[in-house]
């Protein structure tokens, strides 16, 4: 179960390969996007479940890799 999306932070970064899971949209890599870091009501580890964003569109462009 997913916590509350107004608990989510948003940070921009400089987008790499080794943040995203094989789906994204890999032209992204090495441009400014948004990362969403939401937290989950999971009480195992990871707790929060990362995903990115285009920042003119806000479209999704993918997942992240949590630990």
């Amino acid at each position: 179960m997913v916590g509350k999306w107004t608990k989510a932070r948003i940070t921009k970064i400089t987008l790499q390969i080794n943040m995203i899971t094989s789906g994204s949209d890999k032209s992204y890599i090495g441009k400014e996007v948004y990362m969403i870091d939401f937290p989950t009501s999971n009480q195992s580890k990871p707790s929060n479940i990362i995903v990115f964003a285009d920042i003119d569109t806000l479209e999704i462009i993918g997942n992240g890799l949590v630990d």
